[in-house]
């Protein structure tokens, strides 16, 4: 996740949002993912078209964690959204 790179999620996946968190479900693979705080808002707000930078300084925020360690949670996050299916990159097949 670099500067200016947005991601979708391709028509293969849903999801919803629950009372413990965000459920991400991916009909192609048949595979699903629980996402709970503070991954569940990492992926709001990639699916408000946030950008990088942004989503890293709010997970910083409400999750009262050092900036290095928010940047390293949310780039891990859409690194295994990407891996799993979950999200492409906006201009990507998908």
């Amino acid at each position: 996740m670099g500067s200016g790179i947005k991601y979708r999620c391709p028509p293969q996946v849903a999801w919803t949002v629950e009372s413990d968190g965000i459920l991400l479900l991916n009909a192609a693979t048949a595979s699903s993912r629980r996402l709970r705080y503070p991954e569940a808002a990492v992926w709001d707000w990639i699916s408000r078209g946030e950008s990088c930078d942004r989503i890293m300084r709010k997970t910083a925020a409400v999750a009262k964690m050092e900036t290095e360690t928010a940047r390293r949670l949310v780039l891990e996050a859409v690194r295994s959204w990407v891996e799993a299916g979950f999200l492409v990159v906006e201009n990507g097949d998908g």
